[in-house]
């Protein structure tokens, strides 16, 4: 299964939503969403919506931290 994410702004915020599954599947695909936005993350008020995961697996947090921190 794939993780879906849907990108908006609000002035100086910008609101990520997930939709899917986070675990060990899907975590490289995270890792690259979040690495494609980097360049419009600068300088925003970042605000990460999970509420719309099915499931989230610590390979998925884990993965989801590791590119928090990149």
């Amino acid at each position: 299964m794939a993780i879906k994410t849907h990108v908006r702004q609000e002035g100086n915020s910008i609101f990520i939503t997930f939709e899917g599954q986070l675990d060990f599947e899907t975590s490289d695909q995270l890792r690259e969403h979040l690495t494609r936005m980097q360049p419009r993350l600068q300088e925003k008020q970042v605000v990460f919506d999970l509420g719309g995961l099915q499931f989230v697996g610590s390979s998925g947090i884990s993965a989801f931290v590791h590119a928090l921190r990149e």
